[in-house]
């Protein structure tokens, strides 16, 4: 908009010396006015999301039990997700593959009907024998490979958690075999990885086998986990402070392109009890408790997070940290910022009922991943040209994104999951969220570590 009005100011004006500096003036006064805090908004901003640009949306999902959260997220908001990673298989020690939900087919076929991709995640037990022994390595590849042809998914999400700095060879191995496999079949090749701030994995060894420049040469996305910066294994904090994931994206992105990473984004928090006790909240139902505990939520500015304080019935403190839709929205103008390729939510089902108004740019400030009914970023590495909107994956040598048409999410059905949807919680009231001030400086980065993963006992070997 600030553009097309300033060339047609300059046609009007004519080319004198005079005219031209006043055309000057208006564009510098113009960037200073919009410039962070000035106009409201999320800092992070540097500038508003541009021309038909549209970002990816990787929705989890996790589902245990009863709960039917998960479906009615992803029923009532199927059209704006792009890639559905549901936790369904998990690699075991001599390299076969166990499955969880009945459901798989039906839901899958759903999915895709609606226009999204299907890329389950697989986790793997403690062993990492499919990582570092060679004929292991090969059978779990080809199992991968079998499964996702077997069952009609699109990719695969690879999720391996835990691992010790000795496997680092062996895990860019493994995922080079996979994606030798995957990409002749046209499969999409996705990786979630820790977040971490430096070449110096001495700094954090959870994060040390994972070889960002290498892993992101081999990938179609790689899913950056920027979240539990404090969880079970630390004190009280934010899950995700902004500070701290802008350190992360400003490393992965000197090693890995832009346009091939998703941000990660939480739907949860933890709330601290101060005789050691730790429980996981989620993002949906926090106001509430606030409310039962007579708790006032706190805004803190220098992370962008939300937190509060409540005493139990039985008299010790709790904190509560959590990420909300507010919070996401400063993350969301992170990823406009470095021009990533969109995010990933860990979980659906957990997030808030504005959440998805963030994403689709109706609330908030960060506009959102982009206009409904532009085309989207959706022509992966290597696809060929005659097949918009298809999510492809790269092509053997990791060329970057075609320039196909891509999706369009305002023309793509909502084919319901067959559930009962429990009621919109109400927004939580806060109102929009107007930062004065930059980031701070990068400060020392701290160890993080939970694994959001319970990494499953071995099992006998049977075929999925």
């Amino acid at each position: 908009m600030q553009g097309s009005f300033l060339r047609n100011l300059a046609r009007s004006l004519g080319p004198t010396r005079a005219r031209a500096m006043l055309v000057s003036t208006l564009v510098l006064a113009l960037t200073i006015l919009s410039g962070p805090g000035l106009l409201g908004g999320p800092a992070v901003a540097a500038a508003a999301p541009g021309g038909t640009a549209q970002k990816l949306f990787l929705g989890y999902w996790a589902k245990w039990g009863e709960n039917q959260r998960p479906e009615a997220s992803l029923s009532q908001n199927m059209s704006q997700i792009d890639l559905f990673s549901p936790y369904w298989h998990t690699l075991r020690s001599d390299g076969s593959l166990s499955g969880r939900e009945a459901d798989r087919e039906a839901l899958t076929a759903t999915v895709q009907r609606n226009g999204g991709k299907v890329i389950p995640l697989i986790n793997k037990t403690a062993s990492d024998a499919p990582l570092l022994e060679a004929s292991i390595r090969q059978a779990a590849v080809e199992n991968i490979y079998r499964v996702l042809v077997d069952n009609n998914y699109d990719g695969v999400n690879i999720d391996f958690e835990g691992l010790p700095p000795s496997s680092k060879d062996g895990l860019t191995a493994f995922m080079t075999e996979l994606a030798a496999k995957l990409r002749p079949a046209n499969l999409l090749v996705t990786m979630a990885v820790p977040a971490k701030w430096s070449a110096d994995d001495s700094i954090n060894d959870f994060s040390a086998c994972f070889d960002y420049a290498a892993l992101g040469r081999l990938v179609d996305y790689l899913v950056i986990m920027t979240y539990d910066q404090h969880a079970g294994w630390s004190g009280p904090g934010p899950v995700a402070g902004l500070d701290w994931t802008e350190n992360a994206v400003r490393y992965a992105t000197t090693v890995v392109p832009a346009d091939k990473i998703l941000l990660g984004l939480a739907g949860y928090g933890y709330d601290w009890s101060e005789t050691g006790e730790i429980s996981e909240v989620e993002a949906w139902s926090v106001p509430d408790t606030a409310a039962g505990c007579g708790a006032e939520v706190q805004w803190d500015s220098v992370t962008q997070t939300p937190h509060f304080t409540y005493w139990s019935s039985s008299g010790p403190r709790h904190d509560v940290w959590y990420e909300d839709s507010r919070s996401v929205d400063f993350k969301v103008s992170l990823m406009w910022k470095y021009d990533l390729a969109g995010v990933a939510l860990w979980a659906l089902g957990q997030e808030d009922a504005r959440f998805w108004r963030v994403m689709d740019g109706t609330a908030g400030a960060s506009g959102g991943l982009g206009p409904a009914s532009a085309p989207g970023r959706l022509e992966p590495r290597g696809s060929p040209a005659s097949a918009p909107g298809r999510l492809e994956p790269q092509g053997s040598d990791g060329s970057a994104p075609g320039a196909g048409s891509g999706s369009d999410r305002s023309t793509r059905s909502s084919d319901p999951v067959q559930v009962t949807h429990p009621d919109d919680l109400d927004d939580p009231g806060q109102g929009e969220i107007s930062v004065e001030q930059a980031l701070p400086g990068a400060p020392a980065p701290p160890r993080v570590g939970e694994i959001r993963w319970l990494i499953a006992a071995d099992e006998p070997a049977r075929t999925t």
